[in-house]
Parts: structure tokens; C-alpha cells; sequence
């Protein structure tokens, strides 16, 4: 069974969110940045109040991933014999190539994101989310604006598509 479902996961999270004065609470083993942030929150999905299991980032760091992933396929695309290898070492031919496709595919004025959420039902803890935010940082009030008016059934995300500044080498 999916604890995420539970009334008592449910008002755990609730009680511990309380306390630290918040809507949400960091998931303590998880990473931390500026750029991103993994949090649990309650609301209603679905009809039912539930726990979410979110991992909250930045628009510009959807904008880089998205760019990394299409320079490694066009790589692998053109040397097939790659495929396996690390692209996330600092050097190697492999890496050089990637960085080039990066910064070519970073000047397309077409490679644009604009914000999302995208729900995950298929996960063993609440529902998963990916929560993508036209915001500089992800900070504590960040999150805490974006859980507000989710939970209030306000938040509209930015449908605008976006392109951002691109500095060779960039990761």
C-alpha cells in the first residue's frame, strides 16, 4: 500500500510542516540547491487529499537539462560507439562533442520551456511531482508561494516559452 494515502502519512506531514511555520517540509536526505529543492507537501489530487512527493527547479535549469539531453543524443546519434560512456565526466572527447552540440542547440531560438507539473501515480510514496518555476532561485518562499496557491487552486503555470543566456561549459 502507498503510505502517501494514508490519513496518518498525511497528517504527519501536515503536523511536521506546522511546526517548522511552513506548508511544506524539505525532505531531509535529499540534495539541495538554488536551482532545485525536493519537498513533501499534502493536497488534493484526484478528489482525495494526498501526500506529494515534489521535486520543485527552476526554469532555467529545465532549460540546460533539456539542451544536455538533446546534445548527448545528437552524439550518441553520430557516434553510435559513445554509447555507454559517462557524459558526465569532466573530459573526454565524448564530453568535448556534447559541449559543442550545447552550445549550437543553445543558439536554436527555437530550444525553448516554458513551467509545468507533471504527476506521477505510479511511485510507492503519495504522488510524485515535478514542479518547473520561471523563478531565478527556489527558495523557502518560493516554495512556499507555489504551495499556497496549489493547495488554494490558484497556482496557473506560465505557459510562456523561454530561452536563456548560454555560457559555454555550463552545467
Amino acid at each position: 500500500m502507498n503510505k502517501g494515502f494514508s490519513q496518518e502519512e498525511i497528517e504527519k506531514i501536515d503536523k511536521m510542516a506546522a511546526q517548522a511555520g511552513q506548508s511544506f517540509v524539505f525532505q531531509e536526505e535529499a540534495e539541495r540547491s538554488e536551482d532545485f529543492a525536493s519537498i513533501f507537501f499534502t493536497g488534493i489530487y484526484k478528489g482525495k487529499k494526498v501526500v506529494f512527493d515534489a521535486f520543485v527547479y527552476t526554469l532555467e535549469m529545465e532549460f540546460i537539462s533539456n539542451i544536455y539531453d538533446a546534445a548527448k543524443d545528437a552524439v550518441l546519434e553520430e557516434n553510435p560507439e559513445y554509447e555507454g560512456l559517462d557524459f558526465d565526466e569532466d573530459e573526454g572527447e565524448h564530453v568535448e562533442l556534447m559541449e559543442e552540440f550545447a552550445t549550437e542547440l543553445a543558439r536554436d531560438e527555437d530550444f525553448q520551456v516554458c513551467e509545468y507539473i507533471d504527476f506521477d501515480e505510479d511511485v510507492t510514496y503519495g504522488v510524485s511531482m515535478d514542479i518547473c518555476l520561471n523563478m531565478p532561485e527556489i527558495t523557502t518562499e518560493v516554495i512556499e508561494d507555489f504551495v499556497s496557491r496549489y493547495q488554494q487552486g490558484t497556482y496557473q503555470a506560465d505557459k510562456t516559452f523561454y530561452a536563456f543566456d548560454w555560457e559555454e561549459g555550463e552545467s
